[in-house]
Order: C-alpha cells, then sequence, then structure tokens
C-alpha cells in the first residue's frame, strides 16, 4: 500500500527524532502540528522534509533523484528554520536513509537530488552539516537560533 505524503513526513520526523534522541543524546522537542518547524534541536529550529526516490529519464538515460519542496504557497520561509534536514528514502543498495542538513537562508524553492551527484559528492557540505546537527556543533546565522 503507497504512503500519503503525509505519511511519509511524519515517518521521516520520526525517524529522525528518534535518531537525534537516542543514538545521539540531541536535546529534541516536537513541535505542534502545522507549526513553522518540526523540530527543535539544541536551541536550532529544525525542519524535516522525506522525500523517496523516483526514477526519471531524459534522453534515453535513467536517473534516481529525490525532491523536496522547501516552500509553502511558492514561498520560501527560510526565516521560520534554521535548517532544513532533508531524508532520502529509497536508495539504492541499502535500506538506510540519507541525512543531509541545508542552512537557511535557502533561495530555492525546490531541492532536487540525483543520485549521480550523491556519488560525485555533491553534497558533502550538507552531509557534515547534518553530522554537525547530531554533534551539537551546527553554526547556523547570529539571530536564527531560538530562545
Amino acid at each position: 500500500m503507497k504512503r500519503t505524503r503525509q505519511e511519509i513526513g511524519r515517518h521521516g520526523e520520526d525517524a529522525v527524532y528518534q535518531m537525534l534522541c537516542s543514538v545521539y543524546g540531541r536535546n529534541v522537542r516536537r513541535m505542534p502540528y502545522s507549526h513553522p518547524f518540526d523540530l527543535l534541536v539544541d536551541g536550532i529550529r529544525v525542519d524535516v522534509k522525506t522525500a523517496n526516490s523516483h526514477r526519471t529519464s531524459k534522453h534515453n538515460k535513467e536517473f534516481i533523484t529525490w525532491s523536496f519542496n522547501i516552500h509553502k504557497a511558492g514561498i520560501v520561509l527560510s526565516s521560520q528554520a534554521d535548517c532544513y534536514v532533508c531524508r532520502l528514502e529509497g536508495v539504492p543498495y541499502t535500506s538506510q536513509a540519507i541525512h543531509l542538513a541545508f542552512v537557511s537562508p535557502i533561495a530555492t524553492p525546490t531541492i532536487n537530488i540525483s543520485m549521480r551527484a550523491l556519488l560525485n559528492q555533491g553534497y558533502a557540505k550538507e552531509r557534515e552539516q547534518f553530522i554537525a546537527l547530531t554533534q551539537g556543533t551546527l553554526q547556523v546565522p547570529t539571530g536564527l537560533i531560538a530562545k
């Protein structure tokens, strides 16, 4: 049975919450439904985005990609979150998801990630930023951290 976008999103949020609390010992608070961000992690406002992989074709070549909407009604609201954690599910050859952290502000309404870019270290900085979030060392611009 296919999951709805809301179910996928809630599952991803739960998985990131559990990982940050149980595995890494971070101080994490869940925010209410329809809040501008999902988690408060050591004072950093985190919006979790989850996507399953999908296959696309271009010029008779097949690509595996993930797409994340960062906007609400076409407007990017980077001031409402300090960072966006993108959880990539359905990664070929593994049952594990990949996590990337994008620090605000973000100028684009949609983040599109290809398997090719992942393999070519195209998102090494965002992977390192996620690791910094798990270790409590992520740097976000001054003035964005929630009190």
